[in-house]
């Protein structure tokens, strides 16, 4: 009985307010720059597999690789980031989703980059 209710009280924590409020802070202005920093080390695995391999077998292809990078990653990184901070002020419950989806992409793209080695090289 006595592990029954231990299991119910771990499933259903009570609603603490036990983080101190510097904490909460952090936590919040990690979560806006996380977008934008995953999207800086997505270009970076970007640009490195552009001159490690051939550009047709790095993303995008052939193409303007600035363009695609500073302007579209880099803008819908921005723009998840402060819909998130919009999304915290007007007291939304998943305020964070935006920008830690975004930054999970980033995070994949950067990773599959960083992954990419020609035949040659290996």
């Amino acid at each position: 009985m006595r592990r029954l209710l231990i299991l119910l009280l771990l499933a259903f924590p009570l609603h603490v307010q036990a983080a101190p409020k510097w904490l909460k802070r952090s936590v919040q202005v990690a979560v806006y720059a996380a977008p934008i920093a995953t999207s800086l080390w997505a270009t970076h695995e970007g640009s490195l597999c552009r001159q490690r391999n051939d550009v047709a077998f790095c993303s995008g292809g052939y193409g303007s690789f600035n363009r695609r990078e500073y302007g579209v990653r880099m803008s819908l990184s921005v723009t998840t980031g402060g819909l998130s901070l919009w999304g915290h002020k007007q007291g939304f419950k998943e305020w964070f989703a935006p920008a830690a989806g975004m930054a999970a992409f980033n995070s994949f793209v950067a990773i599959h980059e960083a992954g990419i080695h020609t035949k040659e090289q290996r």
